[in-house]
């Protein structure tokens, strides 16, 4: 394994002084500086072995070891189109709704008008008129030497994206990023990134996907900080559907939260064969902030999800919930990891999580660990994990009320599902998730 880790390493190498070069030619060289540290940071770690306990689960290295030749190859981007690539069949699926495209990590211009109060722009058009806020978030709260594929991000991305809600606004619709590989000719890995800030009081529901256009192997490997000033909310998802092609993603979510504001996710994956990596880190900083956490993971063929939870309780009377569910058929492997900190300071808080996995086949795995780790007294902290498989007496129930096995066997996954999907706020998300029949 050494030996393909080297070229791998290799391959990015190659990658990054080309994508130098290429910046430099069209005069991006704002983060040229953090780019060659994020690199080094990236070479001091390595990456990361399956001795490693963070990556035991998550085989990504040799994912890239496989395909090393791809990855030193720069995409195609949309630079100089001005406009969206041509949507995909059911891209836009989401009514209501304002629409975003990264393409191959770059961003697209929108093709409505953006509401007042929104500004999404890439990083390289806002460097000096928002230097201040770069300076204090970019590459601040996803620190390089944190995780491997973090420093990885913050080498290669191609260009980056500034999403800033203005204090005060509420936006009537929800924003959709859809983040675009073009895999129709050519292998290829993208570093889509992006930097959230939420202003005093302004409420935002932002969706995340990924579509893969073609059937070449693709790797992605998105960042994204976000940062929540007082009283502010967001609602976030991130929806990945089923897909057979062999992919690899990476997903990193830092969010550093303020007094009393309010901050909610949804991970939802339907997978077939890809390999996916969440990592989700909440720092809980200001008085009474509050996180709710939310997954839905369903899982066949040799899928791998590995979901990796970290709460950071700093500010006193921090709440946070965390509830995640997995149903897990054929010889996919799931797992959730999480860990909650409650630090001296965060008096009074609240912490409570639940994992759950629904074992569909004999030939599945799945492994939890919720992990607390708690430094004061004045808390309310629970934990819980349970696997198991569909309850044969209540399957025997519903057949012997006239209901087909394989339909009884649909209606105890719904049930198994309704948990999570109830929660969540964004009707029409809710209802295309498929298994909101009991809602």
């Amino acid at each position: 394994m050494l030996k393909e880790v080297s070229k791998v390493t290799a391959a990015l190498a190659r990658r990054f002084d080309a994508q130098q070069k290429a910046l430099s030619q069209v005069g991006q060289t704002d983060f040229r500086v953090l780019r060659k540290q994020a690199w080094q940071a990236f070479l001091a770690q390595g990456l990361p072995e399956r001795s490693m306990e963070a990556y035991r689960h998550a085989v990504i290295t040799p994912f890239l070891a496989r395909h090393h030749k791809a990855w030193s190859t720069l995409p195609s981007d949309a630079q100089g189109t001005g406009a969206a690539p041509k949507p995909l069949e059911g891209m836009y699926h989401l009514d209501h709704a304002y629409h975003v495209v990264t393409y191959n990590g770059w961003y697209c211009e929108p093709i409505v008008h953006l509401p007042a109060g929104l500004c999404l722009k890439p990083l390289s058009e806002i460097h000096s008129t928002r230097a201040d806020l770069l300076k204090q978030h970019f590459a601040q709260h996803a620190a390089c030497d944190q995780d491997p594929f973090v420093a990885m991000n913050t080498a290669l991305f191609a260009q980056g994206i500034l999403l800033e809600v203005k204090a005060g606004t509420v936006l009537d619709k929800p924003l959709v990023i859809h983040h675009v590989l073009d895999a129709k000719t050519t292998q290829l890995a993208v570093y889509p990134r992006l930097l959230a800030f939420l202003g005093q009081d302004s409420h935002l529901q932002l969706v995340e996907t990924c579509h893969v256009q073609g059937s070449q192997i693709s790797f992605m490997n998105r960042v994204a900080e976000v940062v929540l000033e007082q009283k502010a909310r967001l609602d976030h998802y991130v929806w990945q559907r089923k897909d057979h092609r062999e992919a690899c993603q990476f997903w990193h979510t830092q969010v550093h939260q303020g007094a009393r504001s309010y901050f909610s996710s949804y991970t939802l994956t339907t997978s077939a064969s890809a390999l996916i990596r969440h990592n989700l880190w909440v720092k809980l900083a200001g008085l009474d902030a509050e996180a709710r956490l939310h997954g839905l993971y369903d899982l066949e063929h040799k899928a791998c999800v590995d979901h990796h939870v970290v709460l950071d309780h700093m500010g006193a009377r921090t709440k946070s919930q965390t509830l995640y569910k997995g149903m897990i058929d054929d010889q996919a492997t799931g797992v959730f990891i999480s860990k909650v900190h409650v630090q001296p300071e965060a008096r009074q808080s609240n912490a409570w999580q639940k994992n759950q996995h629904l074992m569909l086949s004999d030939h599945a795995f799945a492994h939890a660990q919720p992990h607390m780790e708690i430094y004061t007294d004045d808390v309310t902290c629970t934990h819980g994990a349970t696997t198991g498989q569909l309850d044969a007496e209540q399957r025997l129930y519903l057949q012997t009320r006239g209901i087909p096995e394989t339909m009884a066997e649909e209606l105890l996954k719904q049930a198994f599902c309704n948990e999570v999907i109830a929660s969540i706020p964004l009707k029409t998300l809710r209802q295309s998730t498929g298994y909101s029949a009991l809602i």
